[in-house]
């Protein structure tokens, strides 16, 4: 009997700790409510004229307590009640950057929102303001003005040296060296001379290097009292190939040797302007060929074309996938800056010879620096960058 009694107290005990009483309510005072976090980081943009700020937002929170939040930018010097702008992001727990433009050295002010899906503000969750500054000066390009400055110095002294009468060694390029005997050669044989200043327009570099290379290659000619024309596919280029030539024949003294009609322009279509080329050397048969400046896929066709009549070839591009076809077809090939130093090298002008050696030796510098750079970095001292 005693068993059933202890069996029924323990089934007795046991429904009533299984029987579902009403929970009593818990009261919230004292106890603080959960907020999503977000790290807001709002600064100026350095180095500008303070008219743009970045914003950089990192949730804290996962996409569970804040699955969307809505950024906000006010710049009171605009309007001080509706934002400049506004941008409602998915929380993938990931940094969001944006950049906005604003007026020039004002305050503006960040807010970010936690919202809905619908995109209803439900609280604020981080305030930032910054005042944006304009700087005078580019700091971060100050090695830029010191190369510059530097130059400026050996520009100045070269070009001085020069003037006085200073002689500057300048290495010797052997298709400028090639340059007097090209032209006897076609004097000897009593034809022409034909100079082709590439395909390019008056703006390209290597345009102006070949019009800068006639003026000192006509002078020469001009002692020979030989042919020279000049084919082109620019009319601009054409225009300021005639006022070289003939300059370069009235320094000479032999403006008698001018004739309009020997620079002239032929066609502005590329393989068209190669085609009539290629038949003028086969027709007329020059002794020597220049073909400087910018060339393309004709380069190859106006090369062949002179090898094939048999005359001196002195070509020059910058155009590194031509060069090979000039190589291998011409007599001689101007390389890389060879191109830009020929005006110099041939015409010895002070100004031209004075930038050629600044620019020498302030590629030396430039040397020394990465070579010093490089062996401090071995060691691990990052001094030089």
């Amino acid at each position: 009997m005693r068993k059933y009694k202890y069996c029924l107290i323990i089934i007795l005990l046991f429904v009533f700790f299984n029987l579902n009483f009403p929970l009593q309510p818990h009261s919230n005072e004292g106890r603080k409510e959960y907020s999503p976090q977000i790290n807001l980081i709002m600064q100026d943009e350095k180095e500008d004229d303070g008219t743009k700020i970045n914003v950089d937002m990192i949730p804290l929170s996962d996409e569970i307590d804040l699955p969307f939040y809505l950024l906000e930018i006010y710049n009171p010097a605009q309007s001080s009640v509706t934002p400049i702008a506004r941008f409602r992001i998915k929380n993938n727990m990931e940094k969001v950057s944006y950049s906005v433009l604003v007026k020039k050295n004002s305050d503006v002010v960040a807010r970010v929102y936690k919202t809905d899906e619908k995109g209803t503000k439900l609280n604020l969750l981080a305030e930032k303001k910054v005042r944006t500054k304009s700087e005078w000066f580019y700091y971060s390009k100050s090695t830029a003005v010191i190369g510059v400055l530097i130059f400026l110095f050996f520009l100045i002294y070269f070009t001085n040296q020069s003037r006085k009468g200073k002689l500057f060694h300048v290495r010797k390029i052997p298709g400028l060296e090639a340059v007097d005997d090209a032209v006897g050669r076609a004097t000897e044989l009593g034809r022409p001379i034909y100079y082709v200043p590439g395909i390019g327009y008056a703006s390209e570099i290597a345009t102006l290097a070949a019009l800068n290379i006639l003026s000192p290659v006509t002078k020469r000619i001009s002692q020979f009292g030989i042919k020279l024309k000049v084919p082109n596919l620019d009319p601009v280029v054409m225009s300021i190939a005639q006022d070289v030539v003939k300059e370069a024949y009235l320094s000479s003294g032999r403006v008698d040797l001018f004739d309009d009609n020997d620079v002239f322009f032929l066609t502005d279509q590329q393989f068209a302007f190669a085609g009539a080329v290629s038949g003028l050397f086969k027709r007329e048969k020059p002794g020597t060929v220049f073909l400087l400046g910018k060339f393309y896929a004709e380069s190859l066709i106006f090369a062949e074309t002179a090898n094939d009549i048999g005359a001196i070839q002195i070509a020059g591009t910058d155009e590194t996938a031509q060069i090979p076809f000039f190589i291998a077809a011409c007599d001689f090939t101007l390389i890389g800056e060879e191109l830009f130093a020929a005006s110099a090298y041939l015409s010895r002008d002070p100004l031209t010879v004075g930038t050629l050696k600044s620019q020498d030796y302030l590629k030396a510098i430039l040397l020394i620096i990465l070579i010093l750079g490089l062996i401090l970095n071995m060691f691990g001292i990052k001094v030089v960058t």
